[in-house]
């Protein structure tokens, strides 16, 4: 059984992540910035202790050192943090408002990156567990990521 904190969780890849994580036995910390959609992973949790729901918003690195620490203070290791967040606002980029251009730039590669320097900064230290080294990080983009 392996522990992984996965974003996006509400819809799309990220959904189906927790869902196949779920279903084989591990634990999910399964976040998004609409935590209500998580819920429906629930069936799929062999045990309710295998499924914690968190809003997180990706665009805040405080926000993200606070849920990583409150997770470790749980759970004995992180062994994944999937960064699967993402946005897309269609349009042609000349209709394309300035807010528009923030929110991609800040969920698709802000997001990202802040996730991956808090990831970093909670599993540096963390021992071996079963050979498998300290954690892994993995950054995942969709189409959103190349919007």
């Amino acid at each position: 059984m392996q522990q992984h904190i996965i974003t996006g969780a509400a819809s799309g890849i990220g959904f189906e992540l927790a869902r196949i994580l779920l279903e084989r036995g591990d634990t999910v910390l399964a976040c998004d910035i609409h935590p209500e959609p998580m819920q429906r992973l629930r069936p799929y949790a062999t045990a309710p202790e295998r499924l914690e729901v968190v809003e997180l918003d990706v665009r805040d690195p405080l926000q993200w050192d606070s849920v990583l620490q409150t997770i470790l203070r749980r759970w004995p290791r992180i062994d994944t943090v999937m960064n699967v967040a993402g946005v897309m606002q269609p349009g042609f980029i000349s209709d394309i408002e300035p807010s528009h251009v923030d929110l991609h730039f800040d969920v698709n590669t802000k997001g990202t990156v802040y996730g991956t320097q808090a990831a970093f900064r909670a599993m540096r230290n963390q021992p071996e567990a079963d050979g498998r080294g300290r954690g892994h990080i993995i950054n995942i983009a969709s189409l959103a990521g190349l919007s």
